[in-house]
C-alpha cells in the first residue's frame, strides 16, 4: 500500500511595505515577493505604512491577504502595528517576515548597489529552498540569513528577513519589542537564544550599510575598513569578495 504525501506546513507571510515616491525600490521589492507567493497556504498580511511620501496602495495589489494600513510613524519604522499583526497570527505553522529594503534612499546608484545585493541574498536565502526551511524550523525556533553577534553575545538577523516556527513564538514573551526603529530586527534576539536560531547563509558576514562606500565594495577594495560608527567588534568578512576585513591595521 502507497503512503500518502506528508501534508504540506502552513506558511504565513507579515510583510511590511513602505512605498516611498523617491525611488522604484518598494515596487522591486514586492515584484521579487510575489514570486514567492506559492509557498504561502496560511495567513498573509501585508502592513502599509502610509505617509505624505508613499505611494497610495490599494487593497488586493499584491494579491490576496490582510491589508493593514498604518500611519507611518519615522521614528518605529517597522516596529509600529508589527506586535499588533503577529498577534493575529495563528498558533501553529510557520512565519516568514520581511520588508521593503531600500526605499529610505532617494535615486543614487552609489547607496543602492550593495543594499540591492544585500537584499535580493536575503530573498533567495529565505525563499529559494523552501523546504530546507521547512526542515530547519522542525529543529529550530528560527531561521534566516546574516546571522550576527555583537561584542555582548546579542544575536540578530542582520537585514530583517527571517521565518519563525509559531509554536515556538507563543511559547514566549512574544510581545516584547523595542520601542524604537530597529525593534523588528531584534525582536527575535530578545526571544530566542542563539542556539535556537539557524542561519540559512551568510552567518558572521558584514552588512553593507557598515560599508566605506558602495564602490570599494563592489571593486572590492576593502582591506582598509573605516565606517563611520564602527569598531573592531563587528562582524569580519567582505559582503562581496568574503576576504577578511581589516579596522586600522586590525582584522575585526
Amino acid at each position: 500500500m502507497q503512503n500518502s504525501p506528508k501534508p504540506e506546513p502552513i506558511r504565513h507571510l507579515v510583510y511590511s511595505v513602505y512605498a516611498a515616491n523617491h525611488n522604484d525600490q518598494w515596487r522591486k521589492n514586492t515584484d521579487t515577493m510575489c514570486r514567492y507567493l506559492d509557498h504561502f497556504n496560511g495567513e498573509r498580511i501585508w502592513l502599509i505604512r502610509d505617509d505624505e511620501r508613499t505611494v497610495d496602495i490599494e487593497d488586493g495589489l499584491f494579491g490576496p491577504g490582510r491589508y493593514i494600513h498604518i500611519e507611518n510613524d519615522p521614528e518605529l519604522g517597522e516596529s509600529k502595528g508589527f506586535v499588533d499583526a503577529i498577534s493575529t497570527l495563528p498558533t501553529t505553522g510557520n512565519t516568514f517576515y520581511a520588508h521593503t529594503k531600500g526605499v529610505r534612499y532617494v535615486v543614487d546608484e552609489y547607496l543602492l548597489t550593495p543594499i540591492i545585493q544585500w537584499r535580493n541574498n536575503m530573498y533567495r536565502a529565505c525563499l529559494d529552498d523552501i523546504g530546507a526551511i521547512d526542515e530547519a524550523l522542525k529543529t529550530y525556533s528560527c531561521a534566516g540569513a546574516y546571522k550576527n553577534k555583537n561584542a555582548e553575545g546579542f544575536w540578530h538577523y542582520s537585514g530583517n528577513y527571517w521565518w519563525v516556527n509559531n509554536n515556538q513564538l507563543f511559547s514566549h514573551n512574544w510581545r516584547r519589542i523595542d520601542n524604537n526603529y530597529y525593534g523588528v530586527e531584534n525582536y527575535l534576539g530578545y526571544i530566542f537564544p542563539q542556539k535556537d536560531a539557524f542561519c540559512l547563509a551568510y552567518g558572521d558576514v558584514l552588512a553593507p550599510y557598515f560599508t566605506p562606500d558602495a564602490e570599494s565594495m563592489v571593486s572590492c577594495k576593502c582591506r582598509t575598513y573605516k565606517a563611520k560608527g564602527a569598531g573592531p567588534n563587528m562582524a569580519g568578512v567582505c559582503f562581496w569578495c568574503r576576504k577578511p576585513l581589516v579596522y586600522e591595521g586590525r582584522k575585526l
